[in-house]
């Protein structure tokens, strides 16, 4: 059987015999198989794209997370010479939730704003902080704007 190479193929040594030297398919049986893969590379980065979220908010709902850890933070206080501590910082807008939220309620507070001091960066970090907000008042420390929290936490530290 001879090969046959038609007006329309390439100068590439492309033929129109059905089989090639390569495993015995043609060429566009090999562009189908990449195809394949192609598409069932962007399904299933596509599916974990839109599953991710999905299943991080279930485990959320799940196991909520704590809105607020106990500890004794009676030398943060000393330090601060105050009886509630925000660590926060300047462009936050949740800080600035919880820096209003204080201001109205009348309460006399040490903010110590992280991305503005090295010392306040290091008394984060020490504390184990990871997020802004992150406010201490009596027995309770706070991470976020958790308004019913913080309303509580200065209530029950009223007393």
């Amino acid at each position: 059987m001879q090969k046959q190479t038609s007006d329309l193929t390439p100068s590439i040594g492309v033929t129109t015999n059905s089989r090639t030297a390569s495993g015995g398919k043609t060429w566009w049986q090999g562009l189908m198989k990449s195809t394949a893969y192609v598409v069932a590379l962007a399904l299933f980065l596509g599916l974990g794209l839109w599953t991710g979220p999905r299943l991080h908010a279930v485990y959320q709902r799940v196991f909520p997370e704590p809105s607020y850890v106990t500890g004794n933070y009676d030398a943060l206080y000393r330090q601060a010479g105050k009886s509630v501590v925000m660590f926060s910082r300047s462009t936050c807008p949740f800080c600035r939730e919880v820096r209003e939220l204080l201001e109205r309620e009348h309460v006399d507070f040490r903010e110590l704003v992280i991305d503005q001091s090295a010392d306040a960066k290091r008394q984060f970090e020490a504390l184990g902080g990871s997020r802004v907000p992150m406010l201490f008042v009596g027995d309770r420390r706070i991470i976020g704007f958790r308004e019913e929290t913080i309303r509580q936490s200065l209530e029950s530290a009223r007393r």
